[in-house]
């Protein structure tokens, strides 16, 4: 026999014997499992026998309560961007963003904080709403590529828009018996390209179409406007202290910048403790991403934007949704329940009218 079959059938048996052996291993595993579940078997029939069932306790039937919950909503509305165009092309399919879009989108947030409130939320007693406009309500035109790109002038941004923000606040105040709206500036509003702190709040179109609202409000009763001199607000809601500012002076790069939220915060946290102040809350919205962070004090609130990704999203990248939160607010929990308004569902027309020909007061 030739040394090479002599060795191939010395491999072909040691593969016999390894299978062998682990045949035999495997039938000795089941046997022993085997032997575990049948032991398994007798000592839950041996329990059955043995073992008593504790009484039954009588139970309580679930009934409905129809005490209703009380509680405040919040809504933010912050950067609206009204008069900036967005290309549907050069964003490849991605968003989409003009004044009438702008009127379709706000219109979906306003039903759905109605519809929400009373439909969803039909157990709880909302006793007002508060509404907070953080800034970027208008465009602007201190960046160059906005003198191309905006469909309206500051003017109109800061008029005709606020006729259409008017006529979804009434709506509300159908349906809430106090509305609050606390308003603060933007960066997009501001009339010189460099920032500036000296006036930051009343030099500033977003003020401008803040005091149009108000003034187009003006004879509702149940609506309140909190309107500060300062660039940032400090509101208490169901005994909770927010603290309400664009955002804009956050350092950052590409994103929400945590460390730059967190830095500011304690700035702020200093700053109340000097006159005596506690907030648990920090709203921000000027980075276009909404979220919450918890922090020891309570949550950092960002909202996101109305108008979504443009184009210079898309080069960090750093896309978004036009999303804007909702949120109750309880006297004894704080901050109970969120919902994240996705405003791109919007309807396909609106009922909220303007007239780009006519002056704001004949259209009142």
């Amino acid at each position: 026999m030739k040394p090479q079959s002599v060795k191939r059938e010395v491999l072909e048996e040691r593969k016999a014997l390894a299978f062998k052996g682990e045949n035999a291993l495997l039938k000795a595993k089941v046997r022993q499992l085997m032997k575990e579940a049948n032991a398994q078997d007798r000592i839950i029939e041996y329990n059955k026998l043995s073992i008593d069932a504790l009484r039954p306790v009588k139970t309580v039937p679930f009934v409905f309560s129809k005490e209703k919950v009380k509680e405040s909503a919040v809504l933010i509305g912050s950067c609206f961007h009204i008069g900036e165009r967005i290309n549907l092309e050069q964003m490849g399919g991605l968003n989409e963003y003009n004044f009438d879009i702008f009127i379709r989108r706000f219109q979906r947030l306003v039903d759905t904080t109605i519809t929400f409130t009373t439909g969803n939320m039909s157990n709880h007693k909302f006793e007002e709403l508060h509404i907070f406009l953080t800034g970027d309500m208008v465009s602007g035109d201190i960046h160059q590529k906005q003198e191309g790109t905006n469909v309206l002038n500051i003017i109109e941004q800061a008029n005709v828009g606020a006729l259409i923000v008017a006529q979804g606040i009434l709506d509300l105040a159908k349906e809430f018996p106090r509305v609050v709206v606390t308003c603060v500036v933007g960066n997009h509003g501001r009339t010189q390209d460099k920032p500036y702190w000296k006036n930051k709040q009343q030099v500033n179109y977003d003020y401008v179409f803040y005091t149009n609202l108000a003034l187009i409000l003006k004879n509702q009763k149940n609506i309140k406007f909190n309107i500060p001199m300062s660039f940032w607000a400090g509101i208490s809601v169901q005994g909770h202290n927010f603290h309400i500012s664009h955002g804009d002076t956050i350092k950052s790069w590409g994103g929400i910048p945590f460390y730059g939220i967190k830095r500011e915060r304690a700035g702020w946290v200093e700053i109340s403790a000097y006159q005596k102040k506690f907030f648990r809350y920090f709203v921000r919205s000027h980075f276009h991403h909404y979220g919450n962070l918890q922090n020891t004090l309570g949550e950092d609130i960002m909202n996101g934007s109305l108008k979504g990704g443009d184009e210079y999203a898309i080069g960090f990248p750093a896309f978004s949704d036009p999303i804007q939160l909702l949120f109750g607010v309880h006297q004894k929990y704080g901050k109970s329940w969120q919902l994240a308004i996705n405003t791109k569902y919007a309807p396909t027309n609106s009922r909220y009218r303007y007239n780009l020909t006519e002056h704001i007061v004949d259209q009142m």
